[in-house]
């Protein structure tokens, strides 16, 4: 059976490339028809876009403008730069795949059935992507906080939960006058969470991240939120996050929206559990926090003997713990 797939697989998407080459060049005669006064056909020039389906090898015209100019009507057409090897649904695809796995498997990925791509190919991807999103955030935000245009949303809830948070990382062969390590801070909004086959699941989720200050984050991750909720509607946002100054100052950018601000259960038990050495008796102090008794799980650490404390666990512990206020 495996090998049957493979053998209609393969020769279906040789099929599929030499039909979208052929299209491809239909449509460039086409568009030489309705060419504009003034451009003239100077030659054809081969051309191969990097597919899911495979290598896709076309001819495209090259013309020159009254200014002796190169023009490609095609590319210009279809919105694809001329020197651009990759398609656009191989850009899509060398995305995810950069993103879950190495550049190298991502390549190896589209190879299965696809174009044949090197490494520094798919790394080029993802960043393309990544300034194309910087330039489009940064325009939604100026658009919002410095011309106070609201973007049009698909829903008008009056409550949503916000979660908040950084990773570090190490920068590969640092300049020396650019730091060693950045943080990449990020958020998700979503309506509610549901319950459903042992999981919960987060309903509407808007996700946004960037490298950068507080004020970067929560300027452009609010007014890309604004496609999704309607910020005139907002009345209330729970917002969980570890306590850092930056994940508190969400209200600032929500002016219009009451955010209730509570420590994220999953920090809460990563102080605690660091506070001992056995986890178990951990849990323990865990499952009371849990269910909202915050004197008692102090009483209950109290009691542990001292053995049984990390060197850390009286800063991590009564800086913590007092300061809780448990969420589910």
């Amino acid at each position: 059976m495996a090998v049957l797939e493979s053998d209609c697989i393969d020769p279906g998407h040789e099929c599929i490339a030499i039909a979208l080459g052929r299209a491809l060049e239909a449509l460039d005669d086409t568009l030489m028809l309705s060419r504009a006064d003034g451009l003239i056909v100077h030659d054809k020039r081969p051309r191969t876009l990097a597919t899911e389906v495979g290598d896709v090898d076309f001819l495209i015209r090259r013309y020159r403008d009254t200014y002796g100019c190169d023009v490609y009507l095609l590319a210009e057409h279809l919105d694809i730069p001329y020197r651009v090897r990759v398609s656009p649904g191989t850009s899509e695809f060398l995305t995810w795949a950069a993103s879950m796995r190495s550049y190298a498997g991502a390549a190896d990925l589209l190879a299965r059935h696809g174009s044949r791509v090197d490494a520094a190919t798919v790394m080029n991807v993802p960043r393309a992507v990544g300034g194309a999103c910087e330039t489009e955030d940064g325009e939604a935000a100026d658009s919002l906080y410095g011309h106070g245009v609201v973007p049009d949303a698909a829903s008008s809830p009056e409550e949503i939960s916000i979660e908040a948070d950084g990773t570090w990382f190490s920068v590969q062969r640092p300049k020396e006058d650019e730091p060693g390590r950045f943080e990449v801070k990020a958020m998700c909004a979503y309506a509610a969470k549901e319950e459903g086959g042992g999981k919960t699941h987060r309903r509407q989720v808007f996700h946004h991240a960037c490298v950068g200050s507080g004020e970067k984050l929560w300027t452009e991750a609010v007014s890309q939120m604004g496609n999704v909720f309607d910020l005139s509607s907002l009345r209330k946002a729970y917002l969980g996050a570890d306590g850092e100054p930056w994940c508190r100052d969400a209200g600032r950018y929500l002016p219009k929206t009451e955010v209730v601000v509570h420590l994220d259960p999953f920090h809460i038990n990563r102080a605690v559990l660091s506070c001992f050495f056995d986890p178990k008796a951990a849990w323990k102090v865990i499952a009371v926090l849990k269910e909202g008794e915050v004197d008692s799980a102090v009483r209950l650490y109290a009691c542990r003997p001292r053995s049984a404390w990390r060197a850390r666990s009286r800063r991590c512990a009564w800086r913590g713990i007092w300061r809780i206020t448990p969420t589910a």
